[in-house]
């Protein structure tokens, strides 16, 4: 699982030694499934190494979401990639503007490790969410669970019937509660409505495309 650095020093070294510098291709209108793509390039060519370093290029390609897709591919490709680390010009200003896809890769990472659990150890998991500023409520009788993160904006229903739409929900509402983004979001998770095996990636495709518009 890479961890994205970044780093104001203009040199190819990273902890004292010098890494290869890699040149990602021009995706800044592209997809994001095209970020991924460049990051499986990535990842297979420098599989064997600890790190790589790609120097900044806002008229090429975007930090953020490359970063994203980075970690996103790590977790589904075996390779020793321990870090990533873009060479920015203004380390203030670029760590302030990654901070919401620090929190979406947060919510991403949660989420996939609630795919591999069981069910009702998920569910569990997924109760115990208030520290974040979530509203959570247990109808025991009906065998549900209600989410919400409310704030200023109009509330907005997300569909949980299944497991695999109640995943997808919670990732949402964890990387909003963990931004500043006014949004009020809620479900209600039918807690006895399992549907496995699950498609992880498919979750993890409805929790970028929904967060990332809202945080880019």
């Amino acid at each position: 699982m890479i961890e994205t650095v970044l780093d104001g020093n203009d040199d190819d070294k990273f902890l004292n030694r010098s890494y290869q510098t890699v040149v990602p291709g021009h995706l800044l209108s592209a997809s994001f499934s095209a970020y991924r793509e460049e990051a499986r390039k990535i990842i297979a060519t420098h599989v064997s190494e600890a790190a790589v370093i790609i120097t900044e290029d806002d008229t090429a390609f975007s930090i953020n979401k490359l970063a994203l897709a980075l970690f996103v591919e790590s977790c589904k490709t075996g390779n020793n990639l321990e870090f990533v680390v873009f060479k920015v010009k203004d380390l203030a200003k670029k760590t302030e503007a990654y901070k919401p896809y620090v929190a979406l890769t947060v919510a991403v990472k949660y989420i996939m490790r609630l795919a591999s659990e069981k069910p009702k150890t998920a569910l569990k998991d997924i109760a115990s969410l208030g520290y974040l500023g979530l509203t959570i409520k247990q109808d025991y009788q009906n065998d549900k669970l209600f989410v919400s993160l409310k704030r200023q904006a109009p509330v907005k229903k997300l569909p949980a019937e299944n497991f695999s739409e109640a995943l997808a929900a919670v990732g949402i509402m964890k990387a909003f509660a963990l931004t500043q983004t006014d949004i009020s979001l809620e479900a209600e998770i039918d807690c006895s409505n399992y549907d496995m095996p699950l498609d992880a990636d498919v979750i993890i495709e409805k929790i970028i495309n929904d967060v990332m518009p809202l945080i880019d």
